[in-house]
C-alpha cells in the first residue's frame, strides 16, 4: 500500500480523531466488566442491539472489513453502523498483497519440490514460523537484488532461522545480531546440524561437495538511542572486519519487539550505508511514547520517542496512544473471529476472569488487576474449580464455596455473551491503532524524502502482525 503525503495526513488525522472519540472502549479492561459496570456505559441503543444480536453474526459484521450487514436480526442504530464503517475504512487492508514489490509470479509456494530444502530447514520451526520465514525471505531476496545490498543485517535474529534460509536458499551474506547469548549459541548449533545434514545428503547425490556459506551470528544488542554509525562500527568490529567492509546493507527484522522495529526505521533514515529496510513489527505496547503520564498512560517520556515519529502527528492534538490502546493493537481479530465461529463457549474465560476480579476486590481491595497466570481450558471448568485454581496461582486464600456459588455470581456468569460482545467492540479499534503506528512511520520516512510501502506478507490468521514496512534508497543517495 502506497499513500501520498496528503492521504497519509488525512488518514492519520481522521484515525486519531476517531480513536479519541471512542477512547473509552479501548481504555477499559475487560476484566473490569463487572467492577466498573462497562456494559452500562454503552449507549442504550447499542446495548439493546448487542443484547439481541447473535455472537456469530455480530463478529462477522464488526470484525470483517467490508462484510455485509445482511443476515443481522435487527436494524442497527446509525451511530453503531458509522462506528463499524469508519473503523473498517481506516484499517490498512490485511489481505496478502503484491504491491509494486511482489507479484503472484514471484511469490513462491511453501510446498516445494526441493528435497534438500525440506530436509534441511524446517526441523526446529513451528508452522507459523515456517510461514513467516518463507514469505519474508522472498521479500528480502527481491529487495536485496534491487538495491544491490552487499550484506543483510538480521536484527533480533533469535535462533537464526531467517538468516539461515537467506544464506542457504538465496545465497546472501547475512550478519545476524541477537542480544541473548543462549539464542546465539543455539543458532550456531543449528548451523552445524544443517551443514552435517547437507553433507550427508550431498554424499548420496554426488561425489563432490562444497560447503555453503552460513550466516555470521553475533551477540550484540541494538540500543534504541544508538547513533547509526556507532551501531555499524560496532557491528563491523563484532564481525571481525574493518570500517570499510560492506558499505551497503539491507536492514531487516522479523517481529522486532517494541522500540527495536522503530529504531530500525530511524537508522535507515540516518545512515547512508543502510540502503534498504524491511521491518516487521510487534509488541506495540512496549513502544516509548510521549503519552502524558496519567491514569491511562503508564509510559514515561524519553530522549528518544518512537511514537509518534513523524513531525505531522506530533503536531496533532490528542495524538497520544496510551498503553491500553497499544496493547489492544497486538490482538488478533482473525483468531478471535475463528473462536467465535468454532466454539464460542471457549470465550467464557473472559467472563470468569471478570467475575474473579469481583471476588478478589471484595477480599483484597488493594489488589487491582492481579496477574493470574493462564489456566488452560478454563471454560471447561466450573467457576468454582476455576476460582480455586486462580486464587492458588495468586497465592491468596480462596473465598468459601457459598460465596463463589452465590445467586449473584450465577446471575453474573449467565451474561458471558455480553462480555464477549463488549470485547468485540474494543477489537474494532485494534487494527485502527496498528494502522496509526505504522502509517506514522511511513510519513516519518516521507518527511525525510524516503518512499516506503506497507505490504501484508503473512496470512493474518496464522501471523496477526502481518505487515512489512519496506523502503529503499535510490543509488544516487
Amino acid at each position: 500500500m502506497i499513500y501520498s503525503e496528503e492521504e497519509l495526513k488525512f488518514r492519520l488525522r481522521l484515525s486519531l480523531q476517531f480513536i479519541h472519540q471512542f477512547k473509552h472502549f479501548g481504555k477499559h479492561y475487560i476484566i473490569e466488566y463487572f467492577t466498573d459496570n462497562h456494559w452500562e456505559k454503552l449507549p442504550q441503543t447499542w446495548q439493546d442491539t448487542l443484547q439481541d444480536e447473535g455472537l456469530s453474526s455480530l463478529a462477522n459484521c464488526l470484525l470483517i472489513p467490508g462484510a455485509s450487514v445482511y443476515g443481522l436480526t435487527q436494524v442497527w442504530p446509525l451511530s453503531l453502523l458509522a462506528f463499524r464503517k469508519l473503523s473498517h475504512f481506516l484499517t490498512i487492508k490485511r489481505e496478502l498483497s503484491s504491491g509494486r514489490i511482489l507479484n503472484e509470479n514471484h511469490r513462491k509456494s511453501e510446498k516445494t519440490e526441493n528435497k534438500l530444502m525440506d530436509y534441511v530447514h524446517w526441523k526446529h520451526m513451528k508452522p507459523k514460523k515456517r510461514h513467516e520465514i518463507s514469505s519474508l525471505s522472498e521479500v528480502i531476496a527481491k529487495i536485496s537484488s534491487q538495491s544491490k545490498a552487499a550484506s543483510i543485517i538480521d536484527v533480533g535474529s533469535g535462533q537464526g532461522h531467517l538468516s539461515r534460509i537467506l544464506t542457504l536458499n538465496h545465497k546472501l551474506s547475512v550478519k545476524s545480531i541477537e542480544r541473548e547469548e543462549s539464542h546465539v549459541k543455539c543458532a550456531r548449533k543449528f548451523d552445524e546440524e544443517v551443514l552435517q545434514k547437507i553433507l550427508d545428503f550431498e554424499r548420496k547425490e554426488s561425489d563432490s561437495w562444497q560447503q555453503p556459506q552460513m550466516p555470521t551470528h553475533l551477540q550484540m544488542s541494538l540500543s534504541p538511542g544508538v547513533e547509526s554509525e556507532t551501531f555499524l562500527e560496532d557491528l563491523r568490529k563484532a564481525a571481525g572486519g574493518n570500517s570499510a567492509d560492506n558499505r551497503h546493507f539491507l536492514l531487516t527484522g522479523l517481529h522486532a519487539c517494541g522500540d527495536l522495529s522503530a529504531t530500525m526505521v530511524r537508522l535507515f533514515k540516518e545512515s547512508s550505508s543502510i540502503k534498504s529496510l524491511i521491518s516487521v513489527s510487534c509488541c506495540y505496547m512496549k513502544l516509548t511514547t510521549d503519552c502524558i503520564n496519567n491514569d491511562a498512560c503508564d509510559v514515561t517520556r524519553a530522549s528518544q520517542i518512537y511514537y509518534p515519529m513523524s513531525d505531522y502527528v506530533k503536531s496533532l492534538e490528542n495524538h497520544e496512544l496510551c498503553y491500553e490502546f497499544r496493547k489492544l493493537a497486538c490482538h488478533s481479530n482473525e483468531d478471535y473471529l475463528r473462536k467465535v465461529k468454532e466454539d464460542p463457549s471457549s470465550l467464557k474465560g473472559q467472563c470468569y476472569r471478570a467475575m474473579l476480579e469481583v471476588l478478589i476486590r471484595r477480599s483484597h481491595p488493594e489488589l487491582i488487576r492481579g496477574g493470574v497466570k493462564t489456566i488452560k481450558n478454563c471454560h471447561r471448568l466450573s467457576f468454582l474449580e476455576y476460582s480455586k485454581k486462580a486464587f492458588k496461582k495468586l497465592g491468596l486464600p480462596c473465598p468459601d464455596e457459598a460465596t463463589i456459588e452465590s445467586n449473584e455470581t450465577t446471575e453474573m456468569l449467565q451474561v458471558w455473551p455480553n462480555v464477549v460482545k463488549l470485547f468485540m467492540i474494543s477489537l474494532v479499534l485494534a487494527p485502527v491503532v496498528e494502522s496509526i503506528i505504522l502509517l506514522d512511520r511511513v510519513l516519518y520516512l516521507k518527511e525525510n524524502s524516503y518512499e516506503s510501502e506497507l505490504l501484508s506478507i503473512f496470512e493474518p490468521l496464522l501471523s496477526p502482525r502481518c505487515f512489512a514496512l519496506v523502503a529503499s534508497k535510490n543509488e544516487v543517495e
